[in-house]
């Protein structure tokens, strides 16, 4: 259970940030399905033309073209108006809203740009508690993760070199992963759904050839009529393509990028229903949290401690045997909202689940999924205390009783006013599940839950009661992963 987010392919709460990061795919993903042509650019014309035989990437068939001379005048504009800057520094809201299943899944974050005349790129990615920072030149790259929850993917950074300016299949690559317990499979941090929020860091398009190789991969370009986008007037200009239409918002006083609509990736398009993708230019907030232009990424990044530099990131083995797992739990000792005390004698000789709890919807909804399993009923026979972690002064008595009535806890309630759970089990978090066998041995400890909580538990459950050893499984589990990561991880040190 405590390792079933990195069976799926990413640590917890990872996979939300790493689809955002689609980000910088979009290049590489119409790159390879040909939507950019390499040749040499020609003047706009209003009227259909064909295009002379050029190299392309993909290998993709020649399209007829229809350019509206005026709406590229303004894209040519929007160009010099960021080539004139000497300083970028911006902040791009982005969102991909849509109904899966009947369900409404909407991924949102932000992404901040700031670049010098002379200096690197460099690019911050964020969602939710993750960030994923960029920074980059002419000469290398670097990338690095930064959340808590994976200790900053176990401090790596990753490192590559570049013979000249890096184009985006190279810098889509700085965030290659590799995961230990499928080591022959490469995949990226950027997901498969190629979100085109590549373009939010618009001077990376602005430099050539990107950007007229973005151009040119449109099939026709037009002027839309005038809108106004959070309240700034704009001239939209709407670029269709086989993949669908993009509609750039460029601001009609300084040229500036506002905004971008684009089309559903493909993976979405034929599933999913109600599907909105938008990238916003917004206010620069003053608490600092986007990067000066001069600031350097990659110099913190590479003089960190413990810093492991790599060649492409290697999904994290942070799990580590707890040392309570496949030991006696002694000594635990509770007080049950009658005033007496409560020992191992209530569950010796029977499999039992403890959770510790806190007066708040995580451990509410952990509960729920317990009190499901524990309908199966080849598990009935199973002990049940919900150990409270709220001090009386928090939730009194009285706040107690009501409580377990209204989240339907069939267990004993109890309390742990010695904080017996941390001193005996390591526990500092609730909820977290504890499963003893009959002997009271412990053979799981499990913080938080998930949608699957109920079905797991419960088939844990049931070997408990079939005496089947899990503890030593899980310890061996655990020690084959450790060595996986750590060969992993060698095989990707950069050399």
């Amino acid at each position: 259970m405590a390792s079933r987010a990195r069976r799926n392919g990413l640590p917890p709460g990872l996979a939300p940030v790493m689809g955002a990061m689609a980000l910088l795919g979009l290049g590489l993903y119409l790159q390879e399905i040909g939507f950019f042509d390499r040749g040499t650019p020609t003047v706009p014309e209003p009227i259909a033309t064909k295009d002379p035989p050029q190299n392309t990437i993909g290998q993709a068939p020649q399209i007829s073209r229809q350019m509206d001379p005026l709406a590229m005048a303004i894209l040519e504009e929007m160009q010099q108006a960021y080539r004139a800057r000497q300083d970028v520094k911006e902040r791009w809201n982005f969102r991909l809203a849509y109904q899966l299943d009947n369900q409404p899944v909407d991924v949102a974050g932000s992404i901040d740009i700031a670049r010098s005349v002379s200096g690197p790129w460099q690019v911050s990615l964020n969602h939710a508690d993750q960030m994923v920072r960029l920074s980059f030149d002419d000469r290398e790259g670097v990338a690095k993760v930064i959340q808590a929850a994976t200790q900053d993917f176990d401090h790596q950074v990753v490192r590559r070199k570049f013979q000249s300016k890096p184009t985006l299949a190279e810098l889509f690559a700085l965030t290659q992963v590799v995961n230990p317990a499928q080591p022959g499979l490469q995949q990226s941090l950027l997901g498969n759904v190629p979100v085109p929020l590549a373009i939010s860091p618009l001077p990376l398009l602005l430099e050539d050839p990107i950007w007229e190789i973005f151009v040119q991969g449109a099939s026709k370009i037009r002027l839309l009529p005038a809108a106004i986008l959070d309240g700034v007037a704009v001239a939209a200009i709407e670029l269709e393509s086989r993949e669908g239409k993009f509609t750039f918002y460029v601001d009609q006083v300084t040229r500036y990028f506002r905004g971008l609509d684009y089309p559903p990736p493909p993976e979405l398009a034929n599933k999913a229903a109600n599907i909105t993708a938008s990238l916003r230019l917004t206010q620069i907030p003053a608490d600092g949290s986007v990067p000066e232009p001069t600031t350097s990424f990659a110099e913190a990044f590479l003089t960190e401690p413990h810093v492991k530099i790599v060649r492409y990131f290697v999904l994290p083995f942070l799990e580590s045997a707890t040392p309570f797992v496949g030991h006696p739990a002694e000594g635990l000792l509770f007080t049950g909202l009658d005033g007496n005390r409560v020992d191992s004698s209530y569950w010796s000789g029977r499999v039992a689940v403890l959770v510790w709890f806190a007066d708040h919807q995580n451990s509410r909804l952990v509960i729920q999924e317990i009190e499901e399993a524990l309908r199966d009923p080849n598990i009935r026979d199973t002990a049940w205390i919900a150990v409270a972690v709220d001090s009386q002064v928090v939730v009194p008595d009285s706040n107690l009783t009501r409580l377990a009535t209204d989240w339907s806890i069939s267990g004993k309630v109890v309390r742990d006013l010695d904080a017996i759970g941390r001193d005996r089990l390591g526990i500092h978090r609730a909820p977290t599940i504890v499963v003893l066998d009959k002997q009271g041995i412990v053979q799981l400890i499990e913080e938080g839950g998930g949608p699957e909580l109920d079905r797991e538990l419960a088939i844990v459950l049931a070997r408990c009661h079939a005496n089947e050893p899990l503890a030593q499984r899980y310890v061996e589990m655990i020690l084959q992963g450790q060595k996986a990561y750590t060969e992993a991880l060698a095989a990707a040190a950069e050399k």
